[in-house]
């Protein structure tokens, strides 16, 4: 029997330290203010449970993700992905979830509308699809050279999204799922 370290760094994705973090942040604004600075919105860095916003990929490469906001709203979609080699530190390829979902409906997604629904509105209509799961995640905050703990926690699951302009509920699915 071999013994493993299920919380043991992945030898396909290396972890990242603090200084390559900032530096991949660095590079990211960069490139917002030489290719983006002229967009009407604001973006940001947003760490989600489970999702860091600077992360290692193989062929030693990471990705940096930003959120693309408007009016302080994050946008469904928007996120502007910079995928960057680790060896070099150049930037060797960008994605642009917006500019992605432009070219595939054929629209102009910040075609901003004021929204018309009030949140608790929309919380009444959403209400009855939001599941609370039970998971496991690794606690935050251990040195990469420790043991972390798998920690319970309770997570709210929804795949449905509530349009604050027209109060239309629709379930968000892949293309061609029911």
């Amino acid at each position: 029997m071999t013994e493993v370290d299920p919380c043991a760094p992945h030898p396909f994705f290396p972890v990242l330290s603090d200084e390559e973090v900032i530096k991949a942040k660095d590079i990211a604004v960069s490139y917002l203010q030489q290719h983006m600075s002229e967009e009407t919105c604001q973006y940001a860095f947003i760490r989600k449970e489970g999702h860091e916003v600077a992360r290692s990929m193989q062929g030693n490469r990471l990705q940096v993700e930003i959120q693309r906001l408007y009016n302080g709203i994050p946008v469904i979609g928007g996120a502007v992905r910079l995928f960057i080699d680790r060896d070099s530190w150049e930037l060797n390829h960008v994605m642009d979830g917006l500019e992605f979902w432009k070219m595939a409906a054929n629209s102009n997604i910040l075609a901003y509308k004021e929204p018309r629904i009030a949140m608790e509105e929309a919380w009444s209509k959403l209400k009855g699809k939001v599941e609370l799961n039970l998971h496991y995640r690794l606690e935050e905050g251990v040195p990469a050279n420790e043991t972390k703990r798998a920690i319970s926690v309770y997570t709210l699951d929804c795949d449905w999204i509530c349009n604050a302009v027209t109060g239309e509920v629709t379930k968000l699915a892949l293309p061609g799922t029911p």
